[in-house]
């Protein structure tokens, strides 16, 4: 099997300082996991930035030749559908009146101008603002994405080779709210000490275009793929998505005994570097548990809706750590069936899921030859009642471990409504 060497759409995400692509072996006949390299430990805090490692979201986006980034031609194609010169030959009505031909060119220097003004207008949306060369201590390479709170670029320690992913706050005058937020994303990655949560490196203000603004300074992920991505370019078998989830799972288990709750977990906040480990990334809207919830605006919605349980769609602030095993047993959804047309409404119908407090269905209902145990663990996790749910990521990871090794599993079939209505009226 060749191996490939990009992200999508065919770049690189991130290369190391030799400028070789890490190596990496690709599944076996079964589609296993078998020989990839497995977890280092960690570094010591001093020596945790090593070149290629680090934090990034999906894709690259290429730069326009001055550094720019910008859009696919929005105003070429506005030339072409208008001409360089205005209206080109596109014939304007004939006159009305002897005067006609005064007011025609009167009305096409007029159509002219408004041609060239929307022309401008579309190039100023067209093309991003240039590039920062530099913001602290860091060298700007690239951007790699942008959230809703920040963009996030690749660099390097200005002298050095080592890259890294550097997140800088998009707003130059965030409200309380978003800084606040910003600045607890920070705190929880520098309480938590896993292999397969991004750590960070560094944080701090910088001046960026005359503007004072919060930064972090994380690992680069190298040639990361968004979970869902990575397990169906290398054609993982069922058993190798499970374990893959096992290992995400346990990850979020860390961060629930460390008292987080991540409140986002979807594949584009789960990435796979080239040696198929996980990573866990963007802890923007993580909480405490038991701190007091805090102040949004009116029917905010926190984390993303098609990835969320139906009482972090009713109220964001009471998610505890089991809003985070439904989102994993709806990540197991994603991994272990394959999209069909229908799933285009995928957010609407995850919405109206949620509101109306139903499940997202059995895994054997679109898939038979799914074992019953693994719709079992799966049932369990995604089930409206967060009381029926396993109480935290790392029993769903005991569970899904279990399936993987063929050994009893914990998960019991929810109760049929039947046995619902016997048990509140007190019948056996």
């Amino acid at each position: 099997m060749k191996h490939p060497a990009r992200g999508p759409g065919g770049r690189d995400q991130a290369t190391s300082s030799s400028g070789a692509s890490p190596a990496r072996t690709a599944p076996d006949g079964d589609g296993q996991l078998s020989t990839f390299n497995r977890p280092e430990p960690l570094k010591p805090a001093a020596a945790r930035c090593a070149p290629g490692a680090g934090s990034v979201p999906r894709s690259e986006p290429s730069a326009a030749p001055d550094g720019a980034h910008a859009e696919p031609g929005h105003a070429d194609e506005l030339d072409a559908t208008v001409g360089r010169g205005g209206l080109g030959a596109r014939a304007l009505p004939a006159p009305l009146s002897a005067h006609g031909a005064e007011a025609a060119e009167r009305s096409r220097a007029a159509q002219r101008a408004l041609v060239r003004f929307a022309r401008d207008q579309f190039a100023g949306l067209a093309r991003a603002p240039a590039l920062p060369k530099r913001i602290g201590g860091y060298e700007i390479l690239g951007e790699l994405g942008r959230g809703g709170m920040g963009i996030v670029y690749r660099a390097r320690i200005a002298g050095t080779d080592c890259a890294v992913a550097l997140k800088l706050m998009r707003d130059p005058a965030p409200c309380p709210r978003r800084l606040a937020r910003f600045r607890t994303e920070a705190e929880c990655l520098a309480e938590l000490d896993d292999p397969r949560i991004v750590r960070i490196l560094d944080a701090g203000t910088a001046s960026v275009d005359g503007e004072l603004r919060p930064f972090l300074v994380m690992d680069l992920v190298p040639m990361a793929l968004p979970i869902t991505a990575f397990v169906r370019q290398w054609r993982l078998s069922r058993t190798a998505r499970v374990a893959l989830l096992a290992d995400v799972a346990e990850a979020v288990g860390h961060a629930h005994r460390r008292g987080l709750i991540h409140r986002d977990l979807k594949p584009a906040n789960i990435l796979v570097d080239a040696a198929g480990r996980p990573r866990i990334v963007d802890f923007g809207v993580a909480r405490h548990v038991g701190e007091p919830p805090e102040v949004t605006r009116d029917r905010e919605v926190i984390g993303t809706v098609e990835w969320m349980s139906p009482e972090q769609f009713r109220d964001g602030r009471v998610a505890d750590a089991r809003s985070d095993v439904y989102a994993l047993g709806l990540l197991a959804h994603a991994l272990l069936l394959e999209p069909t047309a229908d799933d285009g409404a995928c957010a609407e119908r995850a919405g109206a899921a949620a509101s109306a407090v139903v499940a997202p269905g059995r895994l054997r209902e679109r898939d038979r030859t799914i074992p019953h145990e693994l719709d079992l663990v799966v049932a369990m996790a995604t089930d409206p009642d967060r009381g029926r749910r396993h109480r935290s990521a790392a029993e769903l990871a005991a569970d899904l471990r279990a399936v993987v090794d063929r050994r009893p599993i914990v998960a019991r079939p929810p109760p049929s409504p039947r046995s619902c209505r016997a048990g509140s009226s007190g019948v056996r």
